[in-house]
């Protein structure tokens, strides 16, 4: 199994749709979703995908877990992916979203 790498992408060209009430927010749904099932990332957003903790112990000392900040990164990728693919007046409905599964 490889090593959780971050993933990137151009949520403006992928994410063309943009949500602008419940008129079409299935339609917008389905393309958020694809998108991110295509890049394994629908974990960040069904919750599977859950923050590994911030520290790791190791005998007796204590240091940052770098999954825990590749998880930070990769989570705020997917929530900016949200924020660009929904009208500005949405946006800020969900701009308040500590994580990606709360946008």
């Amino acid at each position: 199994m490889q090593p959780f790498q971050l993933i990137s992408f151009n949520p403006t060209s992928q994410l063309s749709l943009k949500l602008i009430g419940s008129t079409n927010y299935s339609t917008w749904q389905a393309q958020v979703t694809t998108l991110l099932f295509g890049h394994n990332l629908f974990s960040f957003i069904d919750g599977s995908s859950s923050c590994p903790s911030m520290h790791l112990q190791d005998h007796e000392r204590q240091y940052m877990n770098p999954k825990y900040k590749l998880w930070q990164r990769q989570d705020s990728l997917v929530r900016n992916a949200i924020m660009a693919s929904v009208d500005h007046s949405i946006a800020p409905l969900i701009a308040h979203a500590s994580i990606a599964q709360q946008a």
